[in-house]
């Protein structure tokens, strides 16, 4: 929705946009938006997860995510400034923006991740983050080589993706140690072992009661 607006705005304000802008533009929204709300009604749950306590990296892709897209979104042309040396001109806000409106929504696909039922779900978020931050970073540092942008930009653009792939990949071990130690202790191997020593504990606790009951009738009589 916030990619459409943007479409719209730049359709609108911009001479630089033919009606193939616009029309090519809807018809890629739809396209992409279907299958995520598919995901979203499919994969999601009212009830916290198991790994609940532990989507603190979730949350702050979320926030992160969220924070710089809705700075993208709102204020391009004053970001644009700073981060480029020429000023800018139609298309470069109006991308500038649609890419503030993608990281909205994305940030609120890693927001519903945290109400996954699955925990590989919940991977499968961070992995994206970090499968989009590593092309991210390579275009930064090209973009700074090649094109008339500012020292600020490569400070900017490396922080973000360095702050994204750092979260998403610490999140994703975490992850990954907590699936681990759940299915360690679900093993049938350990819980056998464990019904097994039960019943044979209690018989030799049972048997030193007994013991001492006897010894202790002895020593009255």
């Amino acid at each position: 929705s916030a990619l459409i607006l943007a479409m719209v705005y730049a359709q609108v304000h911009y001479a630089e946009f033919t009606i193939e802008h616009i029309q090519f533009g809807l018809v890629g929204c739809v396209a992409w938006t279907v299958p995520w709300i598919y995901l979203l009604v499919s994969r999601r749950t009212m009830r916290k997860s198991c790994t609940a306590g532990f989507d603190f990296f979730i949350l702050v892709d979320f926030f992160g995510t969220c924070t710089s897209g809705t700075a993208w979104f709102a204020f391009p042309q004053w970001l644009l400034r700073r981060l480029i040396t020429s000023p800018p001109n139609g298309v470069s806000v109006h991308l500038a923006r649609a890419f503030g409106a993608m990281l909205i929504g994305s940030s609120l696909l890693s927001y519903s991740a945290t109400h996954f039922v699955s925990s590989d779900m919940k991977k499968t978020v961070l992995v994206a983050r970090m499968v989009g931050s590593l092309p991210l970073l390579v275009l930064v540092i090209m973009a700074q080589v090649h094109g008339p942008f500012s020292t600020l930009h490569i400070f900017v653009g490396v922080g973000g993706a360095g702050f994204w792939t750092a979260n998403a990949v610490v999140g994703f071990l975490i992850l990954s140690y907590l699936e681990a130690m759940n299915s360690s202790s679900d093993n049938p191997l350990i819980q056998n072992f464990a019904n097994r020593s039960g019943p044979t504990a209690n018989h030799h606790s049972d048997r030193l009661h007994d013991d001492d009951a006897n010894s202790s009738h002895a020593h009255y009589r």
